[in-house]
């Protein structure tokens, strides 16, 4: 077993650095994935105000050509 020739076994604060160096890991990946689904949604938002406002300055534009 590979913690048996690293001498895990033998180093209890070796297995618990390394549990904390994993807990550490999986809070930096949550983290990561939280960041990556708020930035999808601030594009998305980004192209929505965008949409509308190439639709107010059509009617803007439609508005001044009639009058």
């Amino acid at each position: 077993m590979w913690w048996k020739k690293k001498g895990f076994l033998k180093d209890p604060e070796g297995i618990a650095r390394q549990m904390e160096i994993s807990r550490l890991h999986l809070f930096l990946l949550d983290r990561l994935n939280l960041a990556e689904h708020a930035k999808r949604d601030l594009e998305v938002e980004l192209t929505l105000l965008a949409v509308l406002a190439n639709r107010v300055i059509a009617e803007v534009k439609t508005k001044a050509y009639i009058a």
